[in-house]
């Protein structure tokens, strides 16, 4: 039965926005999140195994950061932006991506291989539909339909690395993995995302990486016809698409909300506005920030901080940057464990990806992101017993 529930609760999770944006718009509230969530608890706690995952390092430590952050939410004072109330924004964007990540690890250490199919489908469905319906409900905007958002190329860099991950696992062939590919391209081009462009190139360099065995000159000449694919195929994107031109505008942007002297900012493009204004709220409020979610309500502008370290910063202060450097390392130290190169260098590439995309983008609050988490780390874990999925 809890296999059942499992699968099902991580299925939920990452149709869950598919299915409320374009089918059925219900459990906006997240109700049915939170009866899932207690079945969930119900049905696991009796097993040894399951209470054992909450010995895993990057689950206590952002178990951590979830109370700190909470804690320091109430402190400040503020309400959610928007219509969603106190108690939801707390279960949705705080608890739900912590308990995805533990249910995760805790399938991928007793059933990696049917939770790895089970989830590169998920992400699979995900990324089709929402291309399709996505596409249809454009309105006319430039940047393809809004109803999504950059959420939909973001969560694409999942079912890339999941393909990517079962492929060299063997749980999957080519076509699949070139279908993936496919589809998470045509999302990234049509939202034009460029952190989700430059992460989907990542992934795919630690894929070819982590398949190369030795150097030969096989492997020269492969990766030099995959080098010239790749070339050819950025070439044209940038070239013939909204992206491109979103590529182009950057040093223009950074000309008009640049205003301090880094020239490393200015390679943030209009993201460069968030680094100086949350730099100077975090300088009056250094210690604890000004509480998670709150930069819309103190600086009155109208969109989040985009990006996930200016969040930690601003938002949570010193004592929230340290949790979140420690959840990193050790995310990166269960990596570093895997004694399988070829793993090892695959699982790098979601971390790789993960760095960079968090320059200009929050991810605190994304469940699906949780869960590779859950899966690169259950996955190292039993790499370190001596086993693979």
């Amino acid at each position: 039965m809890n296999r059942f529930l499992n699968m099902f609760f991580l299925g939920y999770v990452i149709l869950w926005p598919l299915f409320f944006n374009f089918i059925l718009p219900i459990d906006g509230a997240g109700r049915i999140y939170m009866l899932i969530a207690a079945f969930i608890m119900l049905f696991n706690l009796p097993h040894r195994k399951f209470i054992e995952v909450f010995k895993e390092p990057i689950v206590w430590i952002w178990f951590l950061w979830i109370l700190y952050t909470i804690i320091n939410w109430f402190r400040a004072g503020y309400k959610p932006n928007g219509d969603i109330s106190t108690w939801s924004f707390i279960f949705m964007y705080l608890i739900m991506p912590w308990l995805s990540m533990y249910v995760a690890i805790y399938e991928s250490r007793i059933r990696p291989k049917l939770l790895l199919k089970n989830l590169n489908l998920f992400f699979f469905i995900y990324v089709l539909f929402g291309f399709l319906f996505q596409i249809n409900s454009s309105g006319g905007g430039e940047r393809g339909g809004d109803i999504l958002g950059n959420t939909l190329p973001l969560v694409s860099l999942c079912l890339v690395f999941m393909s990517c991950l079962l492929y060299n696992l063997k749980l999957r062939r080519m076509p699949f993995l070139i279908t993936s590919i496919i589809f998470s391209s045509l999302c990234i081009m049509m939202v034009a995302t460029r952190k989700a462009f430059a992460g989907e190139l990542l992934i795919l360099f630690a894929f070819i990486y982590s398949n190369v065995k030795k150097i030969n000159a096989k492997t020269i000449l492969g990766l030099i016809l995959a080098g010239f694919a790749l070339y050819f195929s950025v070439t044209y994107i940038l070239n013939n698409s909204m992206l491109g031109e979103r590529f182009m505008n950057i040093s223009e942007h950074a000309e008009i909300y640049n205003k301090s002297e880094s020239r490393l900012l200015s390679l943030l493009g209009d993201r460069a506005y968030f680094y100086i204004t949350g730099w100077d709220l975090f300088k009056q409020n250094p210690l604890c920030g000004i509480g998670i979610n709150n930069y819309m309500a103190v600086t009155l502008y109208p969109m989040p901080i985009h990006s996930e370290y200016m969040v930690q910063l601003t938002e949570n202060g010193i004592i929230g940057v340290i949790l979140f450097v420690l959840f990193i390392i050790k995310f990166g130290s269960r990596i570093a464990s895997v004694t399988n190169s070829k793993m090892r260098r695959m699982l790098n590439g979601w971390l790789i990806c993960i760095l960079f995309i968090s320059f200009t983008s929050w991810i605190y609050d994304m469940p699906q992101y949780y869960i590779i988490y859950g899966v690169v780390a259950g996955l190292a874990y039993r790499e370190s017993k001596g086993c693979i999925a």
